[in-house]
């Protein structure tokens, strides 16, 4: 993840809340670039995903 520019965080074990956020932005990830997707190559794959990573946080409002 780190090649793609996404840092790791980890979510307090009390708060159920932020996981599922992040659960549901990866799913979205998984679904709308890559799944949808035939990639050529490794870079291309991540390339589309770096294109498609501001997407996702402007859907969900997230701090990049």
């Amino acid at each position: 993840m780190a090649l793609l520019g996404i840092k790791q965080i980890f979510t307090p074990y009390d708060n159920p809340k932020g996981n599922a956020e992040t659960e549901r932005v990866i799913r979205t990830i998984k679904e709308e670039l890559i799944w949808l997707n035939e990639f050529g190559s490794l870079e291309e794959a991540r390339e589309n995903i770096r294109k498609g990573k501001k997407c996702c946080i402007d859907l969900y409002k997230l701090k990049p």
